[in-house]
């Protein structure tokens, strides 16, 4: 035999292998303790419903108007790179375009 390598490899796997299904397995962990179930709100016909306000929430894109995000080179110490092109989509998305 030249090289026994090969052959010692192939039993080292093999003891592997006979070891891994040898052992037991973990015993399954603990559910978790179950959470109350949710009951229905009860209705009292006797009250009245309060009225639903007639103020439409305001909608994301006039969000995204109040709450610019700030790129970070504008609170930073770093420069960005002068040929970088920063923008905004309509939708909201902001972009960077740098040269190749």
């Amino acid at each position: 035999m030249r090289n026994p390598a090969p052959v010692v490899l192939t039993l080292l796997l093999a003891i592997a292998a006979i070891i891994l299904i040898a052992r037991k397995p973990e015993p399954p962990a603990e559910p978790a303790a179950e959470t109350p179930p949710v009951e229905a709100p009860v209705v009292d016909p006797a009250v009245e419903p309060a009225e639903e306000s007639t103020e439409t929430p305001a909608a994301p894109a006039e969000v995204a108007e109040t709450t610019k995000p700030i790129w970070p080179h504008q609170k930073g110490d770093i420069a960005a790179d002068p040929k970088a092109v920063f923008g905004q989509l309509d939708n909201g998305m902001r972009y960077i375009i740098l040269p190749n």
